[in-house]
Protein backbone atom coordinates (compact mmCIF):
# COMPACT_ATOMS: atom_id res chain seq x y z
CA UNK A 1 0.00 0.00 0.00
CA UNK A 2 1.30 3.43 -0.95
CA UNK A 3 1.76 5.91 1.89
CA UNK A 4 0.32 8.91 0.04
CA UNK A 5 0.90 11.18 3.04
CA UNK A 6 4.65 10.47 2.71
CA UNK A 7 4.79 10.45 -1.09
CA UNK A 8 2.96 13.74 -1.73
CA UNK A 9 5.45 16.13 -0.03
CA UNK A 10 8.34 14.35 -1.76
CA UNK A 11 6.68 14.87 -5.15
CA UNK A 12 6.08 18.54 -4.38
CA UNK A 13 9.69 19.01 -3.24
CA UNK A 14 10.98 17.63 -6.54
CA UNK A 15 8.28 18.86 -8.90
CA UNK A 16 10.73 21.00 -10.90
CA UNK A 17 12.65 17.79 -11.73
CA UNK A 18 9.51 15.76 -12.31
CA UNK A 19 7.75 18.23 -14.59
CA UNK A 20 7.90 15.77 -17.50
CA UNK A 21 5.66 13.29 -15.73
CA UNK A 22 2.14 14.20 -16.79
CA UNK A 23 0.29 11.99 -14.32
CA UNK A 24 1.99 13.66 -11.36
CA UNK A 25 2.43 17.14 -12.84
CA UNK A 26 1.54 19.42 -9.93
CA UNK A 27 -1.02 17.53 -7.89
CA UNK A 28 -2.80 20.18 -5.84
CA UNK A 29 -3.20 18.05 -2.73
CA UNK A 30 -2.99 14.53 -1.28
CA UNK A 31 -6.48 13.74 -2.61
CA UNK A 32 -5.33 14.49 -6.19
CA UNK A 33 -2.49 12.03 -5.75
CA UNK A 34 -4.86 9.41 -4.31
CA UNK A 35 -7.15 9.87 -7.36
CA UNK A 36 -4.18 9.39 -9.69
CA UNK A 37 -3.14 6.20 -7.90
CA UNK A 38 -6.70 4.87 -8.18
CA UNK A 39 -6.77 5.75 -11.90
CA UNK A 40 -3.48 3.90 -12.46
CA UNK A 41 -4.68 0.88 -10.47
CA UNK A 42 -7.79 0.78 -12.66
CA UNK A 43 -5.63 0.74 -15.80
CA UNK A 44 -3.59 -2.13 -14.36
CA UNK A 45 -6.79 -4.12 -13.78
CA UNK A 46 -8.03 -3.33 -17.31
CA UNK A 47 -4.78 -4.62 -18.82
CA UNK A 48 -3.86 -1.35 -20.54
CA UNK A 49 -0.95 -0.70 -18.21
CA UNK A 50 1.91 -2.74 -16.77
CA UNK A 51 4.35 -1.84 -14.01
CA UNK A 52 4.20 0.32 -10.95
CA UNK A 53 6.22 1.85 -8.17
CA UNK A 54 9.99 1.46 -8.02
CA UNK A 55 11.04 0.56 -4.50
CA UNK A 56 14.57 0.81 -3.13
CA UNK A 57 15.84 0.45 0.41
CA UNK A 58 12.33 0.10 1.79
CA UNK A 59 10.64 3.04 0.12
CA UNK A 60 9.10 4.24 -3.12
CA UNK A 61 11.69 6.10 -5.18
CA UNK A 62 9.90 6.33 -8.53
CA UNK A 63 7.79 4.57 -11.10
CA UNK A 64 8.33 2.46 -14.19
CA UNK A 65 5.42 1.53 -16.42
CA UNK A 66 4.18 0.56 -19.83
CA UNK A 67 1.00 2.47 -20.60
CA UNK A 68 -1.32 2.78 -23.57
CA UNK A 69 -1.17 -0.94 -24.29
CA UNK A 70 -3.20 -1.20 -27.47
CA UNK A 71 -4.78 -4.40 -28.73
CA UNK A 72 -1.93 -6.46 -27.36
CA UNK A 73 0.33 -4.89 -29.97
CA UNK A 74 2.14 -1.85 -28.62
CA UNK A 75 2.77 0.25 -25.56
CA UNK A 76 4.53 3.35 -24.30
CA UNK A 77 7.36 2.99 -21.78
CA UNK A 78 7.74 5.66 -19.12
CA UNK A 79 9.74 6.11 -15.92
CA UNK A 80 10.86 8.58 -13.28
CA UNK A 81 12.93 8.60 -10.10
CA UNK A 82 13.44 10.84 -7.12
CA UNK A 83 16.88 12.45 -7.00
CA UNK A 84 18.29 10.16 -4.30
CA UNK A 85 17.70 7.07 -6.45
CA UNK A 86 19.23 8.27 -9.70
CA UNK A 87 22.46 6.90 -11.08
CA UNK A 88 22.03 3.46 -9.52
CA UNK A 89 20.78 1.61 -12.61
CA UNK A 90 17.30 1.16 -11.15
CA UNK A 91 15.38 2.43 -14.17
CA UNK A 92 17.49 0.50 -16.65
CA UNK A 93 16.92 -2.68 -14.65
CA UNK A 94 13.18 -2.05 -14.23
CA UNK A 95 12.63 -1.17 -17.88
CA UNK A 96 14.52 -4.26 -19.05
CA UNK A 97 12.27 -6.42 -16.88
CA UNK A 98 9.10 -4.74 -18.15
CA UNK A 99 10.25 -5.02 -21.77
CA UNK A 100 10.97 -8.70 -21.29
CA UNK A 101 7.47 -9.26 -19.90
CA UNK A 102 5.83 -7.13 -22.59
CA UNK A 103 7.59 -8.78 -25.51
CA UNK A 104 8.12 -12.34 -24.31
CA UNK A 105 5.10 -13.02 -22.09
CA UNK A 106 2.36 -10.65 -23.25
CA UNK A 107 3.40 -10.70 -26.91
CA UNK A 108 3.57 -7.00 -27.69
CA UNK A 109 5.28 -6.22 -31.00
CA UNK A 110 6.34 -2.57 -30.53
CA UNK A 111 7.33 -0.28 -27.69
CA UNK A 112 7.85 3.48 -27.78
CA UNK A 113 9.41 6.04 -25.47
CA UNK A 114 8.56 9.73 -25.77
CA UNK A 115 11.06 11.99 -24.01
CA UNK A 116 11.67 15.71 -24.11
CA UNK A 117 14.92 16.14 -26.03
CA UNK A 118 16.32 18.16 -23.13
CA UNK A 119 15.59 15.36 -20.66
CA UNK A 120 19.07 13.90 -21.08
CA UNK A 121 18.71 11.11 -18.46
CA UNK A 122 15.50 9.83 -20.06
CA UNK A 123 17.02 9.93 -23.54
CA UNK A 124 20.08 8.08 -22.20
CA UNK A 125 17.88 5.26 -20.87
CA UNK A 126 16.21 4.86 -24.28
CA UNK A 127 19.58 4.66 -26.00
CA UNK A 128 21.07 2.34 -23.38
CA UNK A 129 18.20 -0.09 -23.91
CA UNK A 130 18.77 -0.10 -27.68
CA UNK A 131 15.79 1.99 -28.75
CA UNK A 132 16.20 3.87 -32.03
CA UNK A 133 15.13 7.45 -32.67
CA UNK A 134 12.09 7.47 -34.95
CA UNK A 135 11.44 11.22 -35.04
CA UNK A 136 11.56 14.50 -33.16
CA UNK A 137 8.24 16.28 -32.84
CA UNK A 138 8.75 20.02 -32.33
CA UNK A 139 6.82 21.53 -29.41
CA UNK A 140 4.86 18.30 -28.99
CA UNK A 141 4.90 17.67 -25.25
CA UNK A 142 3.21 20.18 -22.91
CA UNK A 143 4.39 20.18 -19.32
CA UNK A 144 4.48 22.94 -16.77
CA UNK A 145 2.87 25.39 -19.17
CA UNK A 146 5.67 24.95 -21.73
CA UNK A 147 5.93 23.05 -25.02
CA UNK A 148 8.93 20.76 -25.41
CA UNK A 149 10.50 19.18 -28.48
CA UNK A 150 9.92 15.46 -28.05
CA UNK A 151 12.12 12.62 -29.22
CA UNK A 152 10.13 9.50 -30.07
CA UNK A 153 12.12 6.28 -29.72
CA UNK A 154 10.93 2.85 -30.77
CA UNK A 155 11.79 -0.77 -30.21
CA UNK A 156 10.21 -3.52 -32.32
CA UNK A 157 10.15 -6.96 -30.72
CA UNK A 158 12.61 -8.32 -33.30
CA UNK A 159 15.20 -5.71 -32.35
CA UNK A 160 14.65 -6.39 -28.63
CA UNK A 161 15.29 -10.10 -29.12
CA UNK A 162 18.45 -9.34 -31.14
CA UNK A 163 19.62 -6.67 -28.70
CA UNK A 164 19.07 -9.00 -25.75
CA UNK A 165 20.83 -11.87 -27.49
CA UNK A 166 17.64 -13.92 -27.54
Amino acid sequence: MVDVEDLYPRLIAEQSDLIMINSIDHPSDVQDLEKEIKRVNGQLKEGVRLGGAVEFEGGIVGSCRIAHIQNGQSGDLGYWLFREARGKGLITSCTRSLLDIAFNRIGLSMMTIGAAEKNIPSVAVARRLGFTLREVKPKYLERGGKLWDTAIYEMPVERWKTFQGG
